[in-house]
């Protein structure tokens, strides 16, 4: 590695987004890497949902993300793919959702789904999995889970998050009868404005974080998303 360009990572940190879908644990252990690799320089982090990612390495917050796909390419912004997140939808065991066996979009429709809020103006306005019925959008996953757990709604959740409350059966998996209804998956991208090629510092740390998408078992290929 250059020590010329290392000086210069130190001296002006490393500020980098992650989608709030990312596994927390295997962000951590990035995070904790990184700080032991280059201890000298600053790191600034930010997590954020849909296009929110993209859009804070667009302005020039952030010099990389992991961000969720966005609807149309953006020549500004160099995007390899680096793994997905397994979507799971589930709803709360003691809400009419959970006694309904393969629902149909017409069944779900009559209920209230839960999903998450776009801040950013790359995806404001698009509607991702949002079927037609009532909708509450809250700003993050945590407040998401909370109100399915409490009954309010059904929603897609990252899998990693809802293995405890699935196997605790406070949740449970909603499996639709149409076919391709609900998405399986969300892709990861690595994000850096295409002017602004990361540095050491910043290439390290989106290389491992590349390294947790690989170890991590990915999800199954099935028709539909």
């Amino acid at each position: 590695v250059n020590r010329e360009s290392l000086d210069i990572s130190r001296r002006l940190g490393v500020a980098v987004a992650v989608s709030a879908m990312f596994p927390m644990p295997d962000l951590v252990a990035a995070i904790d890497a990184f700080r032991a690799q280059f201890a000298e320089t600053r790191l600034e982090l930010h997590t954020e949902a849909l296009g929110g990612v993209a859009g804070l390495v667009l302005d020039g917050s952030c010099v990389i993300g992991v961000s969720e796909p966005l609807p149309k390419p953006q020549a500004a912004l160099e995007m390899r793919p680096l793994g997905a997140v397994e979507m799971v939808h589930v709803v709360s065991a003691r809400h009419p959702l959970a006694g309904v066996r393969s629902p149909s979009r017409r069944d779900l429709e009559e209920h209230v789904q839960i999903v998450l809020s776009d801040r950013s103006r790359l995806t404001e306005g698009l509607s991702f999995g949002v079927l037609g019925g009532p909708t509450w959008r809250v700003a993050d996953l945590g407040t998401k889970l909370a109100f399915l757990e409490a009954g309010f709604g059904w929603g897609g959740m990252p899998e990693h998050l809802v293995t405890q409350a699935l196997e605790a059966r406070v949740l449970t998996r909603i499996e639709s009868g149409d076919p391709g209804l609900l998405s399986r998956e969300v892709p990861l991208y690595a994000a850096h404005r295409t002017s602004a090629p990361p540095g050491p510092a910043a290439r390290w740390l989106l290389d491992r974080l590349a390294s947790c998408c690989a170890r991590r078992p990915q999800p199954k290929r099935r028709k539909g998303r």
